[in-house]
């Protein structure tokens, strides 16, 4: 049975000390359904232990099949030890053993496939969506490369301070950099508008009003939360 399932997806989502309370949990139910059985209980146990430390602070999908592998290993390893000091036959254990690894393997992969759908049903962005996140070829920053490249480098320059001053008071680095690299998407609507993109000495605002630059300035926050929404940014 897929022990670590649940514990692997709790551990990514929330942390490793509710994923292993989680393990415990399902290891209990999961031995009164087998008549009271220690053994199963134990097996169970120790595969969705496994599988939470592993999945805990995973930055790639495919991290997770490497977990769902590693908890069918010692589920393997646990199932084995006690299937011979039962005496049971090799055949058997044999047997037993590799049903155990497939199992961690697809477990593995129903977790890349089920994770998606918990982040959006809870409202998690977890530190693999993050990392995506930061990826250069996004559609946004690859738009503020070419339209807006004075604020692109603006919000690379934030994102490198506050990530060190994250990592510096025990936050999480790559939640400050993902929000530093888009806090600005709304500037895209008018990059001319905005002092680090404009060239040449032009200045738009020279036209205006002082009310009216003031409305167009204050106006990207709203502009950046609706383009935030137009590409599905979390």
């Amino acid at each position: 049975a897929p022990y670590a399932l649940a514990p692997m997806l709790v551990a990514v989502l929330v942390g490793t000390a509710p994923a292993v309370i989680s393990a415990l949990i399902i290891a209990v139910l999961f031995g009164i359904i087998q008549d009271n059985s220690l053994e199963f209980l134990l097996i169970a146990f120790l595969s969705g232990v496994v599988g939470s430390f592993v999945s805990a602070n995973i930055r790639k999908r495919a991290m997770l099949v490497r977990a769902g592998l590693q908890a069918g290993a010692t589920a393997a390893i646990a199932g084995a030890s006690l299937g011979l000091l039962s005496n049971l036959s090799l055949g058997l254990v044999g047997q037993q053993f590799l049903i155990a690894l497939l199992v961690g393997l697809l477990t593995g992969i129903l977790a890349v496939g089920l994770l998606p759908i918990f982040e959006q049903i809870f409202n998690i962005t977890t530190e693999i969506t993050l990392l995506e996140l930061t990826d250069f070829n996004h559609p946004l920053l690859r738009r503020m490369q070419i339209e807006a490249p004075g604020t692109y480098h603006h919000s690379l320059m934030v994102a490198n301070l506050s990530e060190n001053a994250a990592a510096a008071i025990g936050a999480s680095p790559l939640l400050c950099r993902a929000c530093c690299f888009f806090h600005d998407i709304g500037k895209l609507v008018k990059p001319e508008y905005f002092v680090e993109n404009q060239k040449g000495g032009i200045n738009p605002h020279a036209h205006k009003n002082p009310s009216m630059s003031a409305l167009v300035i204050k106006a990207h926050v709203k502009e950046g939360v609706e383009l935030a929404r137009k590409y599905q940014q979390p």
